[in-house]
Order: structure tokens, then C-alpha cells, then sequence
């Protein structure tokens, strides 16, 4: 069964883990960056009322319980707008998703790259504005601000932006991939215990 979003580029897709819904997200053209849709619902261009904007997304991942949605977004890094964000969604009768980052500043450039752990309660994210780095952020829906930097690790080795990272099942080691002038494609692997490039 196929989907359309009509007029946008894809830049993410994503299918909760109860294979329930089903997010696209990617250019804005025709005034939403990101759709939700019931896969129940599919080849119809049913669409979920949203909150994530006219800014385009460029990756956008499904917590593993469902209940939340990060986002990075195309940004430049001063240009004073939250570059990643977390919405709450609500699968209720009217499903709507909730910004929950609306009151906090993530000015991290080209977000490409957003992952959650596998409990859930944190978030790794590569930058195309921050070579060789990765950012991990606690994730707390019951404080404010939702998201705290937790740890960076940074390899002076990278001198490319970040475009993918991927948390490990067992959540003790994320991968990231580089796109490195010099070396081409670098893949990192990080433990997240002791921030140990291995």
C-alpha cells in the first residue's frame, strides 16, 4: 500500500513500534514539514492535525513506546530557532501532537540525525554544523526543560558534519556516520558509559 504526500521531499520516515502510524516528514511546500498517518488508513492521504511547522525536517524518529517524535530540522546555527524538537503525540479520538520543546532554544545548525535509546529516555543527535560530535540529551517529559545535554563526544580526527546516528539495541553504544572531506564516509562507534570512541 502506498502513500502520497503531495509536493513535499522526504527526508525521514518512520513507523511506530506497534506498527500502528506512520511520519513523513521533509520539505515544506504545502505549509506542514510532517505528516502522521494511520497505516490502517493507507493509500489515503489521511493526515494527522500536527504542530511541527514550516521549517523543513530532516530526520525525525518515533519514541520506542510511541508516545513522542524528535525531530531535527534545516537551521543555521545563530539564527535563534530550536533546531531539534520533541512533540508529545496523543493517539486519542482527535490525535494532535504537542511541542514540548516550544520554550527552549536547540540552536545546534543542520540537525540530520536524531535517535532515541531504546528505554526511551534519551536522545542521540549529529549536527552537519559540528564535526566529528555527538550530542546525547536526557529526555524528561515531567521537567522543563524536557531535553539536558547530558554528554558530547567530539573526535578532532572528523572534519565532517554529522548525517546519521543510531543507538545500539542493548543502548550501550551509539554509530554515528560522518561526512568527511578529507576521509570520505566515517562511521563512529561510541560506547555511552564511558564516552570511549571504540
Amino acid at each position: 500500500t502506498i502513500g502520497i504526500v503531495q509536493g513535499n521531499e522526504l527526508f525521514a520516515v518512520d513507523i511506530t513500534f506497534d506498527n500502528q502510524y506512520i511520519l513523513a516528514a521533509g520539505s515544506v511546500s504545502q505549509g506542514e514539514a510532517a505528516y502522521i498517518s494511520q497505516i490502517s488508513n493507507l493509500p489515503v492521504a489521511s493526515t494527522l492535525p500536527t504542530a511541527f511547522g514550516n521549517r523543513t525536517i530532516t530526520s525525525a524518529r518515533w519514541s520506542p513506546d510511541g508516545n513522542y517524535i524528535a525531530t531535527g530540522r534545516d537551521g543555521i546555527i545563530g539564527d535563534m530557532q530550536s533546531d531539534l524538537q520533541v512533540y508529545a503525540f496523543n493517539p486519542d479520538q482527535n490525535p494532535t501532537t504537542t511541542d514540548l520543546t516550544s520554550m527552549q532554544l536547540l540552536d545546534l545548525g543542520s540537525v540530520m540525525g536524531v535517535d532515541w535509546s531504546p528505554t526511551g529516555d534519551r536522545l542521540a543527535v549529529v549536527s552537519n554544523n559540528f564535526a566529528g560530535t555527538i550530542f546525547i540529551y536526557r529526555f524528561d517529559p515531567q521537567s522543563l526543560p524536557v531535553l539536558t545535554l547530558e554528554s558530547t563526544f567530539s573526535s578532532g580526527s572528523i572534519s565532517g558534519g554529522g548525517r546519521v546516528v543510531r543507538w545500539s539495541p542493548c543502548g550501550n553504544f551509539v554509530a554515528a556516520g560522518f561526512d568527511d572531506p578529507i576521509n570520505g564516509g566515517v562511521i563512529v562507534a561510541v560506547d555511552t558509559v564511558s564516552l570511549v570512541h571504540i
